[in-house]
């Protein structure tokens, strides 16, 4: 929308697009990586390292235990997504 807006309005890309106007300028002025992103990365490191450490023969579940005991909160779903990734 940011490319199109010398050529057309901003009222009537929003209504074509299906997207409200707030929530596009919001997207606009938002700055960098969202919280929720950066604790992703951040869990998505400590994962790699904890697989890494144990040989890659721990799933899912041993890692969030060893993650849990070395002081990182952090649930069998997202311990597995985060593996995944």
């Amino acid at each position: 929308m940011d490319q199109h807006r010398a050529e057309f309005r901003v009222v009537l890309m929003v209504r074509v697009l299906g997207v409200s106007r707030s929530g596009y300028y919001a997207w606009r002025n938002r700055i960098g990586v969202s919280v929720r992103q950066q604790a992703r990365k951040q869990l998505d490191a400590l994962v790699v390292k904890a697989f890494v450490a144990r040989k890659a023969r721990y799933g899912s579940p041993r890692l969030v235990l060893d993650l849990c005991d070395a002081g990182h909160e952090c649930d069998r779903k997202t311990g597995a997504s985060s593996l995944r990734r």
